[in-house]
């Protein structure tokens, strides 16, 4: 997936959660600029950043909460 269209995928899930560009920051110890970047398309991010950005906006499964 080109990196626009995955920052804006990225972009939707995070506002859809409820969270602007500060606390998505904070939750990978990172700066509002590099996920205005991330969103941008302008700089990738590394793959333990994004599966803690979707853990924190809910989009990864909870095995413990369905069985699995």
């Amino acid at each position: 997936m080109r990196s626009g269209r995955f920052g804006r995928k990225m972009q939707r899930h995070r506002v859809g959660a409820g969270f602007d560009q500060a606390q998505a920051a904070e939750f990978i110890h990172g700066s509002r600029s590099k996920i205005s970047r991330m969103e941008d398309g302008i700089t990738t991010a590394r793959p333990a950043e994004v599966l803690l950005l979707l853990d924190r906006y809910g989009w990864l499964p909870r095995p413990h909460l369905t069985g699995g």
